[in-house]
């Protein structure tokens, strides 16, 4: 009675260690890789049950693909593979409950041996569920612990390893939803990054047809302005050409200074008939059409 009470108070001793090592301060900065805090997870089942190796199995985050094995002892990686493919792995995972072979002569999966153990436990990780349902919830993997020699596992051994395994996938949950978070805060930030990308070249835009817009009105005004002064030089040019053509060729073949004065004008007022006219086509639109064709008013 003694001696079981002690194996139950080392049990126990070793499930608040298993406890500290998967919550413990020195954890904090791997959070969202949980690889280290499962290796030594795995430690702890290999000093605390003893055994001599022990793995975890972890299904993809994505539910598709093999699995990735984490292990701590006495056991190389095929073995441990193999252990697992032999089709133990997935019956833990659909029957959602331990599973133990005491020697490779009961080992129902023929696993045992060829992964170079006499005995063996495994334990499913829980899952968490999308709904209230936290029974149907997909394992995300198992914890096998391995033995060199036949033993059987007893309640307490299985005890301790489901409270390693509850720690152990709490582990990979919490690892999983850091890693989704960190990816759509990256994902997040790179939008953000290019909605204020498509707002900055958006506003250069606008900046620049406003720009363009008030050289427009600039041109505009300074259309309407040369097409008025066009219009009002044409206005005071019109009576000086009357005038001017109101004198007889008889007033002009006299000749002397009133001839020279009326063709001084005359070319002065022709010069600024010709400006009054680049002023107007300076106002005209370019691409506008042209003038309609003549009319014959004779005909």
């Amino acid at each position: 009675l003694v001696a079981d009470l002690q194996r139950r108070l080392r049990r126990q001793q070793a499930i608040v260690r298993t406890a500290a090592v998967a919550g413990g301060r020195e954890a904090a900065g791997d959070a969202a890789d949980p690889r280290p805090r499962l290796i030594r997870l795995l430690d702890s089942v290999v000093r605390g049950l003893p055994a001599d190796a022990a793995v975890i199995a972890l299904r993809p985050s994505e539910g598709a693909g093999d699995p990735e094995f984490l292990i701590a002892g006495d056991i190389v990686s095929a073995h441990a593979e193999r252990l697992h493919a032999a089709g133990a792995g997935d019956w833990i995972a659909r029957e959602r409950r331990p599973l133990t072979v005491a020697s490779p002569a009961v080992d129902p999966f023929a696993a045992g041996d060829a992964a170079g153990c006499s005995a063996w436990a495994a334990v499913p990780l829980p899952g968490v569920a999308d709904g209230d349902g936290g029974e149907d919830a997909v394992p995300v993997g198992v914890l096998y612990a391995v033995h060199r020699r036949e033993r059987t596992c007893d309640a307490d051994d299985l005890a301790y390893l489901e409270a390693v395994a509850d720690q152990a996938a709490g582990i990979v949950v919490r690892g999983r939803l850091l890693a989704a978070l960190r990816r759509r805060t990256r994902e997040l930030q790179a939008h953000r990054d290019h909605l204020e990308s498509l707002v900055a070249e958006r506003t250069a835009d606008l900046e620049a047809t406003h720009a363009r817009l008030r050289v427009a009105d600039r041109l505009a005004a300074i259309g309407t302005f040369t097409a008025g002064l066009g219009h009002d030089m044409e206005n005071v040019l019109l009576p000086l050409r009357c005038r001017l053509d109101a004198i007889t060729d008889e007033q002009m073949q006299t000749g002397g200074p009133l001839a020279e004065a009326v063709m001084a004008t005359g070319t002065a007022v022709g010069f600024l008939g010709q400006l009054a006219d680049g002023l107007r086509l300076l106002a005209r639109d370019p691409l506008a059409p042209g003038p309609a064709a003549a009319t014959d008013l004779e005909a």
